[in-house]
């Protein structure tokens, strides 16, 4: 969903759920400083380019990799530090209150 130069964190989520796949665009569309990398689990290389994820981890929750260093968090976890590194991270917040 975004282009990988100059991304920040990379979001990889289960491009099958449904749930996941909304949450993640909802996520792009507050991205204006494109500092996101936004994948779905299944495009191809994701397994290989991050491979101390677990392949069971990426249908079980939400994992978020900084690009600096490789640091990673998962569910909740990678959804703070998503809010953390959009500008209007506090907006990002309602996500969770609507009904989807």
């Amino acid at each position: 969903m975004s282009d990988a130069m100059g991304t920040q964190l990379t979001v990889i989520y289960d491009g099958h759920c449904r749930v996941c796949t909304r949450l993640a665009e909802r996520v792009a569309k507050l991205d204006t400083h494109r500092v996101l990398e936004i994948v779905p689990s299944q495009s191809a290389g994701v397994r290989a380019r991050f491979p101390w994820i677990p392949a069971s981890a990426y249908d079980e929750s939400l994992q978020v990799v900084r690009a600096s260093d490789g640091c990673t968090w998962e569910g909740v976890a990678a959804v703070e530090e998503i809010i953390k590194a959009l500008r209007a991270g506090w907006v990002v917040s309602w996500l969770f209150r609507l009904p989807f």
